[in-house]
C-alpha cells in the first residue's frame, strides 16, 4: 500500500509517542505536523484505494505532482518492475523542496 499525503494546514509540531508500542507510525508523525488529506494507492482497492498497477506508468495523471509525502508500505516488494514502482512514487510527489 502507498499512502500519499497532502498537507493542508501546518500546526504546532507535537509528537506523542506510545511508549508501549515498539514503533512510531509514519502517519502519526505526519499528522502531528499537518492536518493531512491522504490517498491510499493499492491494487486490492481496500480502504477506498486507487488501484493502479505499479508495474506500468500511472495512467491517471491527475495524481501526479500532488503530494507532499508518499510512504511505501511494502508495495514495491510485490511488483516485478520495481523501478517503475519507485518512479511512480517520485512522480506523485510535488516538485521542489517541501
Amino acid at each position: 500500500m502507498l499512502l500519499a499525503y497532502q498537507a493542508t494546514t501546518k500546526k504546532p509540531f507535537q509528537i506523542q509517542i506510545n511508549v508501549r508500542a515498539s514503533y512510531v507510525a509514519l502517519r502519526d508523525i505526519f499528522t502531528s505536523c499537518w492536518e493531512p488529506k491522504y490517498t491510499c494507492i493499492d491494487i486490492n482497492g481496500m480502504h477506498d484505494a486507487v488501484p493502479p498497477d505499479l508495474n506500468t506508468p500511472l495512467s491517471d495523471e491527475s495524481f501526479l505532482g500532488r503530494y507532499d509525502m508518499v510512504a511505501d508500505h511494502c508495495s514495491n516488494s510485490h511488483v516485478f518492475n520495481v523501478g517503475e514502482g519507485y518512479r511512480t512514487i517520485h512522480r506523485l510527489c510535488k516538485p521542489g523542496p517541501g
